[in-house]
């Protein structure tokens, strides 16, 4: 057979592609393993040449994927991502494998399970002595037959156990097709709760819509968004369509998962994020590849993911910055979601009690359906706003005695209290009272943070780790201080205060990896209890016996020069706050602040989010700003600090630029990171199409210039700042 001509795009930050030959017929979106260099590397075929224009052409080593594992939709979508975000174009595609798939290993639809016996179903507890827990082992068995080894995991049957039923002839390993599974995909109606009348208003008028349209449903915290979603879920799933649900957290992902399952049937869902294994994440995708499984549960990089009958998209929490992929490529997974829908001609659901102002305008300008839910489930109450002075007070680890008396009046009467303060580890700043010295990031232009387990001192963008010196690295005083107060030091603090009260501290550091898999992010427990958390805490999470919720730093983003800040502080202020009182307890909000008068901080009591986002969308109006605005960052990073600048000067002087088109160049907020000097120019416009022909004269002098082997510029379309 003669030779057929393949263009393919290859996993590298490099714009064009590369031309291979072949005598076998490929799909377009295939893997095949390449050479490049010298090495082989796996690519992706983006189309058939027909005579392509090229001396000499390599042969392409091994087809991986005769038939593209990606459909139709999902190919366009990859074009549309590479020439909206301005991203190379086998990035792209490399973020839609599973990195399994990524390394040219094929997913098998086999699987091991462990199978019960004929002799273990009729086994009884007589037989079993003092090995109780082998027999409450051989019970779930006998009630669900054969389970996989992520059910063995969420029945915590440890391999002991389950060597020792092996053994005795109660189980047996078995290979299976995944679709052949024995599994519980039934809908348990009873796990769904009946909607209020202002819920079903929205669900009707979702579920009687045409397809293709997205909805936005904008309800205050507790107002039971998640249930309408999850009424139009089954609807969809009667159908025998599948869905997607985009959150921003991994850290919401077990509850959510938890409750999803409780109504739709445990192996109906699949997980995707970060933080699981290589093979599981490879399972999950492929299991919704093939349409194994209907729902899909998943970070930000889950919107790549293929469907074999996609019907729904939700993003939850559409607000969140954590959607915006801010390293590699860039791009907004809310705004793809957006796109993919239309191109998969279905609907998108997005939910927030804060929604973000370009989701706002959409709905102003009528590209959004906006749904409002003004009062929260069982007519639970807003919870009430106090603002404490931390002008006048002594202060305990950032705390005030009021607030201190606070949370010991409502443990008192059995509830639970949330302390929020968005700083991790022990001490934000070390510094040595004698000399002024403090320990600086080698990589960073930042100042290294205190841990204090294990005690050292932690960069909180480069991951750079230090052991705690006893003395002053400078003058080798033993002098050195702790100033202001992050988690682990509050945590301290109050488990030594309130000796008899369980304080938990929920951050990253404190769950790990394992906590992430499973469904043990937030405690069970309604004894009463302290909470110290992050921002982890203040979306999505519901705690029916917490009453208080305390602001140790409500000042944060009042000062900020981000024109984003005063939105930001709004949605993290009001998410927070709406963790209190979501029941039929009442609910509580201190914010310790410096500036108690802030007219700010007196709209953020009032629980209407509606009316600051509207002000701040006047004044984002009147001052050009996003989302009246296009805008689109350049980003200049080298490891010799003059050059970043020197490329941009030159870039803004060859686009001619009027001077309200362009700010900038300027360094960075924090212009040196991992060692990279960092300068950004920004391009600015009211015309959407004129920005991005900007964006792509940027490319094509990023293209033919000559300092690409110094300086990496990378193109930021609609950046968070």
């Amino acid at each position: 057979m003669e030779n057929l001509y393949y263009e393919v795009a290859l996993p590298l930050p490099l714009r064009n592609s590369f031309t291979y030959s072949s005598n076998i017929k490929i799909s377009n979106g295939s893997r095949v393993q390449v050479p490049f260099r010298n090495r082989e590397i796996v690519g992706y075929v983006l189309k058939k040449q027909s005579s392509p224009n090229v001396k000499s052409i390599k042969p392409i080593t091994k087809v991986l994927d005769r038939n593209s594992l990606i459909d139709k939709p999902s190919y366009d979508l990859i074009h549309w991502i590479a020439n909206y975000y301005k991203a190379p174009i086998g990035e792209i595609f490399k973020s839609y494998f599973p990195p399994f798939l990524r390394k040219g290993k094929k997913i098998k639809d086999s699987i091991e399970v462990y199978a019960i016996t004929n002799l273990g179903k009729l086994a009884s507890k007589e037989s079993f002595g003092r090995a109780k827990k082998q027999f409450e082992a051989l019970e779930v068995f006998q009630h669900k037959l054969e389970l996989s080894r992520p059910g063995l995991k969420a029945n915590k049957i440890s391999k002991a156990i389950l060597d020792a039923l092996i053994s005795k002839g109660y189980l047996e390993k078995k290979s299976r097709n995944r679709n052949e599974l024995k599994t519980n995909k039934e809908l348990n109606s009873e796990a769904f709760f009946e909607l209020n009348d202002e819920q079903n208003k929205i669900y009707k008028s979702i579920k009687n819509s045409s397809a293709n349209l997205t909805h936005l449903i904008f309800g205050v915290t507790g107002s039971g968004k998640t249930e309408i979603y999850f009424h139009l879920i089954r609807d969809f799933i009667e159908k025998g369509k599948q869905v997607l649900i985009l959150v921003p957290e991994i850290g919401l992902t077990p509850n959510l998962k938890a409750e999803i399952e409780r109504r739709f049937g445990e192996d109906n869902v699949a997980l995707l994020h970060s933080e699981m294994s290589e093979k599981d994440r490879a399972h999950a995708w492929n299991d919704i590849n093939k349409g194994f499984k209907s729902i899909l549960i998943g970070t930000r990089s889950a919107i790549f993911t293929p469907f074999k009958d996609l019907g729904l998209i939700v993003v939850d929490e559409e607000h969140d910055s954590s959607y915006k992929q801010i390293d590699g490529f860039r791009y907004s997974a809310r705004d793809v979601a957006v796109y993919r829908a239309n191109l998969e001609k279905i609907s998108v659901i997005m939910c927030s009690a804060t929604p973000s102002l370009e989701s706002l305008k959409n709905c102003q300008d009528e590209k959004y359906c906006l749904h409002k839910l003004t009062r929260r489930v069982k007519d639970a109450r807003q919870p009430n706003f106090e603002i404490s002075d931390l002008r006048s007070s002594e202060l305990k680890s950032g705390l005030t005695e009021y607030s201190l008396n606070e949370i010991s009046k409502e443990l008192s009467k059995g509830n639970q209290v949330l302390v929020f303060l968005n700083k991790k580890g022990y001490a934000p700043m070390v510094f040595c009272n004698k000399c002024g010295w403090t320990p600086e990031c080698s990589n960073c232009d930042v100042s290294m943070v205190y841990h204090i387990n294990p005690k050292r001192l932690v960069c909180h963008h480069c991951g750079t780790k230090h052991p705690m010196p006893v003395a002053c690295l400078n003058c080798n005083e033993e002098s050195l201080e702790f100033f202001h107060t992050g988690t682990e030091k509050l945590e301290e603090f109050l488990n030594e205060y309130f000796k008899n009260t369980s304080v938990i501290r929920v951050d990253r550091e404190a769950l790990g990896k394992e906590q992430l898999r499973s469904n043990s992010v937030l405690p069970d427990s309604k004894e009463p209890l302290i909470l110290v958390g992050t921002q982890i805490l203040a979306k999505g999470h519901h705690m029916p016996n917490l009453t208080l919720v305390v602001v140790v730093d409500a000042d944060s983003g009042l000062f900020s020069v981000d024109h984003k800040a005063s939105e930001r502080l709004a949605q993290l202020l009001i998410q927070v706050s709406g963790r209190a009182g979501r029941e039929d307890k009442e609910g509580r909000v201190i914010l310790q602040s410096f500036v108690p008068e802030h007219p700010f901080l007196e709209k953020i009591s009032s629980f209407d989010y509606g009316r600051i986002a509207n002000e701040i969308l006047k004044e984002r109006q009147t001052s050009k700003l996003p989302p009246f605005v296009y805008q689109i960052n350049i980003h200049a990073e080298s490891l010799k600090r003059p050059l970043p600048e020197k490329v941009l000067m030159e870039i803004s002087h060859s686009l001619n630029l009027n001077d309200d088109e362009f700010i900038g160049p300027k360094p960075e907020l924090i212009e040196k990171r991992k060692n990279y000097f960092r300068w950004v120019l920004t391009l600015k416009s009211e015309n959407r199409k004129k920005i991005h022909a900007l964006a792509n004269q940027v490319i094509k002098m990023i293209d033919q210039g000559d300092y690409s082997k110094n300086v990496r510029v990378g193109i930021d379309v609609d950046p968070l700042n």
